[in-house]
């Protein structure tokens, strides 16, 4: 699993279905629901449940979701950070 991975989760979680985060994407959902399946099984949690209208959150991925804005800031501000002190880092 890598950052990516929890973007996409977090975009299908908005979407409520894999088929149209994947449109959004530029992915077919075969592939999208591979890495979220790859997503559940490395944390050892079903994250939501598919159905014909799309897909409903479980406790584990409602616990997911609601944690991921902080995750991927934090994310984004270390890699912001690093790209700061290795650019300053190139000036010396």
């Amino acid at each position: 699993m890598n950052i990516k991975d929890l973007e996409y989760f977090r975009i299908v979680c908005q979407q409520k279905s894999i088929t149209k985060a994947a449109h959004l994407l530029y992915m077919t959902p075969q592939g999208l629901s591979r890495i979220m399946k790859n997503v559940e099984n490395e944390l050892d949690a079903v994250l939501f449940v598919r159905t014909g209208a799309g897909i409903q959150l479980t406790e584990s991925g409602n616990y997911l979701y609601e944690r991921l804005p902080a995750l991927l800031d934090s994310y984004q501000g270390i890699c912001s950070c690093l790209l700061y002190t290795s650019d300053a880092a190139d000036e010396l």
